[in-house]
């Protein structure tokens, strides 16, 4: 796994990916009803988001599994997300402002091991390429693509930044 995730990475910024999102080593936690942390400036495709983070605890006493930490790549309106829940996993695009339409969101894969529970370590590293998307966490090797029957949004290549969003919870990481 970690050699996969090695290889990527080289590729990633051999083909001139930006810096992993949230770069300060040292650890702290957001506490938040729903917030993005970004990259500080945007970059063209390939970018490479990558954290390490754990839910400390959530704000609903009966939450939903998608209120956890995100990792992201896009900016507020449209991006692209991993998201890790206690039963399982997805990935999604959403797009505030798509031709025609109020917003949407599309579930591209999704996944039900392996799963990552509250309270425990999260690590991901998801980069975004003119011809999809790798992602890489725990046991998941996910290389999804752009195809004539899904083909990519307008906006997709466009400049981007690395973030991490959260929904209802409180998220530590290293």
């Amino acid at each position: 796994m970690r050699a996969r995730l090695a290889l990527l990475c080289m590729i990633a910024f051999a083909a001139g990916a930006a810096a992993e999102v949230c770069s300060p080593p040292l650890r702290f936690r957001w506490d938040t009803r729903s917030t993005f942390l970004w990259s500080d400036r945007p970059e063209r495709f390939p970018q490479l988001a990558q954290a390490r983070w754990r839910v400390v605890s959530e704000h609903r006493a009966r939450p939903h599994p998608w209120e956890v930490g995100w990792l992201v790549i896009g900016d507020e309106r449209r991006f692209v997300a991993f998201v890790p829940k206690s039963n399982g996993w997805h990935l999604e695009i959403f797009d505030a402002d798509p031709p025609g339409r109020t917003s949407q969101q599309t579930f591209l894969a999704s996944g039900e091991s392996p799963q990552f529970p509250v309270g425990e370590w999260t690590e991901a590293t998801m980069i975004a390429w003119e011809g999809g998307v790798f992602v890489v966490c725990a046991d998941l090797f996910l290389d999804w693509r752009w195809t004539a029957d899904r083909p990519a949004p307008t906006w997709w290549g466009e400049r981007a930044r690395a973030g991490f969003y959260l929904e209802d919870c409180c998220v530590e990481r290293t």
